[in-house]
Order: structure tokens, then sequence, then C-alpha cells
């Protein structure tokens, strides 16, 4: 049974070479080879056409559906930016320094999570991610947190701390948390280290990037020197 989306690509890749291989058969076998050859393919070939359709006919869970929907945000991002590129070196402007992906372990499959970081580094983008989700980071300038949670556990501990609700994309964090920026830095950079050199973001839990995005904008913001 198919569960994800890659295996539903292999399972394509598997009926085509199935495919290639019978009709190379047809051709050089002889009719008794082939007909004992080709009960054997055929059986695989319908086991594997019925788990595509199984598949193509089975409603996505909300996980898999938000999981297309941020594959899809990326894809339109990469466009986009292959379109600035060009209008740049068309009329000689000046691009950006750094363009920067921000996403979340649980907005992606299992399986996608570390494609997607990997299509976004080779598309020239800077990656800030989070594994579980963004509000890890806020967590950050509160405690040296190492226990993995859920996106709906952690606004429960936003909340204590903050001493109220916890709103999501509330534009007042930044300068709410400000002050405790530099400590949250460094117990990112602290939590990220623990995973050593062979890190997997997929499966390290809690960790985030999004300090290196932070450091970089208070670097860029920063007044420079007169000449």
């Amino acid at each position: 049974m198919i569960a994800t989306g890659q295996e539903f690509v292999v399972t394509q890749e598997r009926i085509a070479y199935f495919e290639r291989l019978l009709g190379q058969l047809r051709a050089t076998a002889t009719p008794e080879e082939f007909g004992i050859m080709a009960s054997g393919y055929r059986t695989e070939l319908e086991r594997m056409q019925a788990e595509l359709v199984d598949w193509l006919t089975r409603p996505l869970d909300s996980q898999a559906r938000q999981s297309r929907v941020s594959r899809s945000r990326l894809n339109k991002a990469i466009h986009l930016k292959g379109e600035k590129e060009a209008e740049a070196q068309q009329y000689d402007k000046p691009l950006y320094d750094q363009i920067w992906c921000v996403f979340d372990r649980d907005l992606f499959d299992p399986g996608d999570f570390n494609n997607a970081i990997c299509k976004a580094i080779s598309a020239g983008f800077q990656v800030a991610y989070t594994n579980e989700a963004f509000e890890l980071w806020y967590l950050l300038h509160f405690d040296d947190h190492r226990a993995a949670l859920q996106r709906g556990q952690y606004a429960v501990m936003l909340k204590d701390r903050l001493g109220h609700e916890y709103r999501k994309n509330s534009q007042a964090m930044y300068a709410e948390l400000l002050k405790q920026q530099v400590e949250a830095i460094h117990r990112a950079e602290s939590l990220r280290a623990e995973y050593g050199t062979g890190h997997n973001p997929q499966q390290d839990d809690p960790c985030t990037t999004v300090h290196l995005l932070v450091k970089a904008l208070r670097e860029n913001s920063s007044p420079r020197p007169q000449k």
C-alpha cells in the first residue's frame, strides 16, 4: 500500500521499468518463454497499478495537504527568485545580498522536510528552519529548551512566559522579546551544536536555525562606519 507521495513516484517508475522489460521480452523471447515470464510480470503490474488507483482516489489528510501547499510555495519562491535575477541582469540592477526561506518541520510530510531544505539551498536561498515549529525560537528567549513539543504545546508554554495569550504572527513579538534576543541566539547555537556535524534536520527535534537569519538581520541593520 502506498503511504507517501514519494512511494507513489517510485511505484510509477517501477511500472515503467516493468513495461519496458516486457516490451524487450516480447521482441526477443520465444512464444512459450514469453507466456511463462509475462504471467508473473502481469500480476506484479496489475498489483502496482491498483495501488496507484487506490492512492489517487484516497482523500488527502490534513498533513499531506499542508505538505503539498508548502512544496508549492517553495516552488513559487524559486520561480520568483529566477524572475528577479533575470530582471536584474537585463536592466543591470543590483539584486539582494541574501534571500531567505523560513519554514517549519510540521508543515511537511516526514520525507519532504530534508528535501525541501536541500532544494532551497540548491536554488541559492539561505534557509532558516525549525523542527518542530517556529515557536521554538520564541521559547528560546526564555529557556534553554531541549524537549520535543507539538505546536500547540509551544503556545501554552509561551502564554505562561509572556504573561498573556500567545498570538501567532503578532507584530509585537519582536519588540517584546528584543531584550532577550542575544540569549536566544546563544541557546539556539548550543542546541544546534548538540546534534554534531552529521545532524539530520528531519530527526533533530527540537532544533532551529532561525538564529542565523536573526544574526544576519542584526549585522545588516547595524550602522555602517563612515568612510
